[in-house]
């Protein structure tokens, strides 16, 4: 009886994972994941520590099947490559670091807005 209750569990546990896998947990829009997908590959500026920075990436990577590269640079070295780049960046996505130069980039217009439909109000 042990053995089979043993089995069963392992079975929904399973099935479980297989659930998680096949469905968004983080809720991104079908038709974005497919433009992203389309484009090649996410270019990510790090300014957090590279363990996390990398981390994060691979599981991006997992999660949506898109190609992802990233350079680990501090807040103030993405803030001047961005400004630099105005027009034409090189990279899709700023990741970690402080405050202030993001709320600077912001101001001059190097940003766009991002509203996660997720995110605590």
């Amino acid at each position: 009886m042990k053995k089979l209750f043993a089995v069963l569990l392992a079975l929904a546990m399973l099935l479980s994972c297989a659930a998680a896998l096949a469905e968004d947990v983080v809720g991104a829009p079908a038709d974005l994941v497919e433009a992203a997908k389309a484009e090649g590959e996410l270019v990510v500026y790090g300014s957090c520590e590279e363990a996390y920075l990398n981390a994060a990436c691979k599981h991006f990577e997992e999660l949506y099947g898109i190609k992802t590269s990233y350079q680990r640079l501090s807040t103030g070295e993405v803030q001047s490559k961005i400004t630099e780049e105005k027009g034409n960046p090189s990279a899709d996505v700023w990741f970690g670091g402080t405050n202030d130069p993001y709320n600077e980039a912001a101001k001059a217009g190097l940003l766009e807005a991002y509203e996660a439909k997720n995110a605590a109000t």
